[in-house]
């Protein structure tokens, strides 16, 4: 999982941007060109929230085949060079990251299905932002969890098995609804340029948006992969991890 210090980071650079952007709308036409910018965005959302349900459903069955590879394949002994640990550990995460992107964003969309006002828009994703710091610190809390068990004694392969799940579903939701908050911030900046005063600050504004989202974004470029090595003693399994 990335470390507090730049989860703390990336998150502080998204809530600066909200905090520091300043729109003007002109008043004779702002009601007209919002509500034809809320309907084109409206359905860009829409359609890669479709997106994310067909993904889901593909996902889903990934998961529960790695699952079941494991439950009715031949005895796991996290031997080396059985692979379906790595399998169900890839589909855990995959399945929980579209799971969140999709909450993110029907979310969303059942904000912005009031017609608020970009102040209330503002705050909206400032709040999310903190939700967002929130599935991370729970991701962090969870995969804490799973050092401690990798360094109990007498752990079975039962318990080892449900915690790198769970471990790798809490990493996946995390960064999930980070890269969907990403997103549903860029788009946001466009939608409310829209209707904005197409004045030398506005351009400004939406200059720093991009570069600001461009390095958070890389951020989650490089993700560390979870590894997991276990010996086997009877029915009994002694784990460590990183």
């Amino acid at each position: 999982m990335p470390s507090e210090g730049i989860v703390m980071r990336r998150l502080l650079v998204i809530a600066f941007c909200l905090s520091s952007m300043s729109l003007t709308t002109a008043p004779a036409q702002a009601k007209s060109q919002r509500e034809k910018a809320t309907l084109q965005f409206e359905a860009l959302w829409n359609a890669r929230l479709n997106e994310y349900r067909t993904d889901a459903t593909r996902k889903a069955i990934e998961h529960k085949a790695a699952s079941n590879a494991i439950q009715s394949g031949a005895p796991f002994t996290f031997a080396p060079d059985d692979a379906r640990l790595g399998r169900l550990i890839t589909s855990s995460e995959d399945d929980a990251r579209i799971s969140g992107k999709g909450q993110e964003l029907e979310a969303f969309l059942t904000h912005i299905s009031s017609r608020p006002s970009l102040a209330l828009s503002q705050a909206y994703l400032q709040g999310r932002v903190q939700k967002s710091q929130e599935a991370d610190e729970t991701a962090t809390e969870v995969r804490n969890a799973l050092d401690n068990l990798s360094r109990a004694k007498g752990v079975t392969i039962g318990q080892m098995l449900v915690a790198v799940e769970r471990t790798a579903m809490a990493k996946g939701e995390a960064i999930g609804r980070f890269e969907e908050l990403v997103l549903l911030i860029r788009n946001y900046g466009a939608y409310s340029a829209d209707f904005a005063a197409a004045n030398q600050r506005d351009r400004d504004t939406r200059a720093r948006w991009a570069a600001a989202l461009g390095a958070a974004a890389s951020s989650m470029a490089a993700r560390p992969t979870m590894s997991v090595s276990c010996t086997r003693f009877g029915n009994m399994v002694n784990c460590t991890g990183q």
